[in-house]
């Protein structure tokens, strides 16, 4: 199953307060990561995936994306497997001008369930916890 999420990098947000939204995966085993910079950043925008308090991507905790116009894809075999099976998407741009949107996608293959019944778990739990 593919999840997309983009978030909104606001111009003059910092590495202590940067900008942050969730995405919401199924249970199973995340395979598949892109990052999607659009042109216009610069080089101005960094973002980095964690799970919890734990960055995962990119693996070192001391470096982050930034790039301009370029989309990597990367492979992953990482477990999702604790509810609520949310990823933070952080990222931070103190000196950008301009708010910038960083597209990310995320492939996940389920937990003992096809796709539609993993869909219907997803739907489930967002009746759940609207909003996120």
């Amino acid at each position: 199953m593919r999840f997309v999420k983009t978030l909104t990098v606001t111009a003059g947000s910092t590495i202590a307060g940067p900008s942050t939204d969730l995405i919401r995966l199924v249970k199973g085993t995340l395979t598949w990561i892109e990052v999607a910079f659009p042109p216009g950043p610069a080089g101005y925008v960094d973002v980095v995936i964690l799970d919890r308090n734990l960055q995962i991507a990119p693996a070192n905790p001391e470096q982050a994306f930034s790039w301009d116009d370029y989309t990597l894809g990367f492979s992953m075999n990482y477990p999702i497997d604790d509810p609520p099976f949310v990823l933070t998407l952080g990222g931070w741009s103190p000196d950008a001008k301009y708010d910038h949107d960083i597209t990310f996608r995320f492939d996940v293959i389920p937990v003992g369930k096809d796709d539609k019944n993993a869909l219907l778990q997803y739907l489930e739990q967002l009746t759940i916890m609207p909003g996120r």
